[in-house]
């Protein structure tokens, strides 16, 4: 009799714990997030271009997005290792290049 009401409560014990994770997984407030992969993509601007000057790659995403990290010039291209819808609203990507890392708007992204 013992030994069956430690599997019942075992079992009693595991339902309740796999409910609690289901539900504080489900529940987060944090932003909606893309699927992280490694890929290549170049970054354009053809205004910066035209005007001979560089794109900003920043500190964070969003409208907090700090300092600017590095620049490079219209066709480059980077490794995006992360990506993540920021505050303002906009897609942008986590991407690397020449050792550094910074985050770019999507506005700026060739796929």
């Amino acid at each position: 009799m013992l030994k069956l009401n430690q599997k019942i409560l075992f079992v009693i014990f595991m339902i309740i714990l796999i409910s609690f994770t289901a539900c504080s997984t489900s529940s987060s407030s944090q932003q909606p997030k893309v699927s992280p992969t490694t890929y290549i993509v170049k970054l354009v601007c053809d205004d910066c271009a035209q005007a001979g000057i560089e794109i900003n790659v920043w500190q964070n995403a969003g409208t907090s997005r700090g300092n600017v990290i590095f620049r490079v010039p219209h066709q480059t291209s980077v490794n995006v290792v992360d990506s993540k819808n920021a505050d303002d609203g906009r897609l942008w990507y986590k991407v690397e290049y020449n050792g550094k890392t910074g985050w770019i708007a999507k506005d700026f992204v060739n796929r």
